[in-house]
């Protein structure tokens, strides 16, 4: 069945997509630093900031993970780190924030308490005690309140198994939904863009066979610019684009035709293949065999991104980076590009995550005009929710940090790509450092990790290792 026109939707009828939806196919604008895509994000409403409910949750709990402290002040001015902080007197080092008029002032502390309790009740057991606290949140709960009145409604209604009729309406045009919030947020983007960078500058010239191992393809989305851009190198060169196969249905042919119709318009030689995990293994052990000296290899992995909504398991990822870590090994200057949506790793899992859904609510909301709000909380139903879900799972919060871990020791082991000031710049006018509230910092060894922020909240990082 084909999927109904966006303007077809009730939550997105005065969206008004269609200029933005025809810069989302498979064209150099995606990715691209230029005005053009600054331009097709949605002018923001300025009130935000001093009228919205909605309240930074790095500052309720004072995580340290954020750069921002109580005894800074925060100021873009386009400095090497995208800030520059300066102290402030002890009786300033708080801000005066003034609730909205229909706003009880504790409503939110309440809340954060609240949800604290929840987590501890989660993670002992505590199925009683954790009945009583959902009665408590879900009296607190607004599908158009603020940021944690918009979570706990999510939440609860994660943990009752109900599916209310917005995320019914707008999983009807899940694919054009899709496709908006790709190019409308920047979380994506930012972190396709830094992998793709760091790819092409890790690039030796005298590489024949450029092969891209790319561990979660899905739309494809990632590719086209990198294709245009090795299109315009001097020496041509035969790249393969490899997508690990899950053995699950997906769309992979359709991805493939497109991409291989851009490569040829653009003069490149490219073949898109699909292998199984032993297969890609067996394929290298053959290139190791015949000295390994034509092929570069760099291995892709994009993880926990808010656009993914399909969560692959630890032991897939695991996997999978064992194999590419074998590559830097046998393979000379080759490259892994890791991006992560996951990256709140202070305080308890709960709060983790909490804090990461939480600041990913309040960036759609201040980037959203009131106008709008309906086609913002479809978007928050599909893209937000399955984050809520692995919230409302001990289980899976576990998962998560376990794949931290996993990775963290991965990195432990090999070489820091740093990232380059210029590629740095360019993903700074990406997001409109300066004009909005995002803004990029680097951070790791040997500066090898660029991290998109939000006010005070880490949203994407983005990790390059090296032979």
């Amino acid at each position: 069945m084909m999927q109904p026109e966006l303007q077809d939707s009730p939550c997105f009828q005065d969206l008004h997509m269609d200029s933005v939806m025809e810069n989302c196919g498979f064209s150099s604008s995606i990715l691209s630093s230029s005005s053009e895509v600054s331009a097709s994000i949605p002018n923001v409403s300025r009130e935000y900031n001093e009228s919205s409910n909605s309240f930074p949750i790095y500052d309720w709990l004072n995580l340290e993970e954020s750069s921002i402290n109580s005894s800074q002040d925060l100021s873009f001015d386009g400095s090497e780190n995208g800030l520059e902080f300066s102290e402030t007197s002890p009786s300033a080092q708080q801000p005066l924030v003034f609730p909205a008029e229909d706003q009880d002032v504790d409503d939110d502390v309440g809340i954060l308490h609240l949800l604290r309790a929840c987590g501890e009740a989660m993670e002992k057991e505590q199925q009683e005690l954790l009945e009583v606290i959902l009665k408590r949140l879900e009296e607190k709960a607004h599908p158009k309140g603020s940021a944690f009145q918009r979570l706990i409604y999510y939440l609860t209604q994660s943990l009752d198994g109900r599916l209310d009729y917005l995320t019914q309406e707008a999983s009807k045009n899940f694919h054009v939904a899709f496709r908006a919030f790709y190019q409308i947020f920047p979380y994506g983007r930012f972190a396709h863009f830094v992998a793709n960078s760091a790819i092409l500058r890790a690039m030796p010239e005298e590489a024949e066979v450029i092969l891209i191992v790319d561990f979660d393809m899905g739309e494809g989305l990632q590719w086209p610019t990198l294709i245009e851009s090795l299109s315009r190198k001097q020496r041509r060169r035969s790249v393969r684009l490899i997508s690990v196969n899950h053995n699950e249905w997906n769309n992979f042919k359709r991805t493939k035709k497109l991409l291989c119709e851009q490569a040829f318009c653009s003069g490149l030689k490219l073949e898109v293949e699909q292998m199984g995990m032993e297969e890609l293994r067996s394929e290298m052990k053959k290139m190791k065999k015949n000295g390994g000296r034509r092929e570069w290899f760099a291995f892709n992995i994009m993880g926990d991104l808010p656009h993914q909504v399909k969560q692959r398991s630890v032991t897939q990822i695991s996997e999978f980076l064992i194999l590419a870590s074998e590559a830097l090994i046998h393979f000379d200057r080759s490259i892994v590009t890791v991006g992560d949506g996951n990256v709140s790793h202070l305080g308890s899992l709960f709060e983790g995550q909490l804090g990461r859904i939480t600041a990913l609510l309040e960036s759609m909301e201040w980037q959203f005009p009131l106008e709008l709000e309906e086609a913002r909380m479809a978007m928050e139903s599909l893209f937000v929710v399955p984050s809520v879900c692995s919230l409302a799972s001990f289980e899976k919060l576990e998962e998560r940090a376990r794949l931290s871990r996993v990775m963290a020791k991965m990195g432990s082991g090999l070489g820091k790509w740093r990232m380059s000031r210029d590629s740095i710049e360019e993903a700074r006018e990406l997001v409109r450092e300066g004009d909005s509230l995002y803004w990029i910092r680097t951070e790791g060894e040997n500066q090898n990790q660029a991290v998109l922020c939000f006010l005070g909240a880490p949203l994407v990082r983005v990790s390059c290792w090296c032979s």
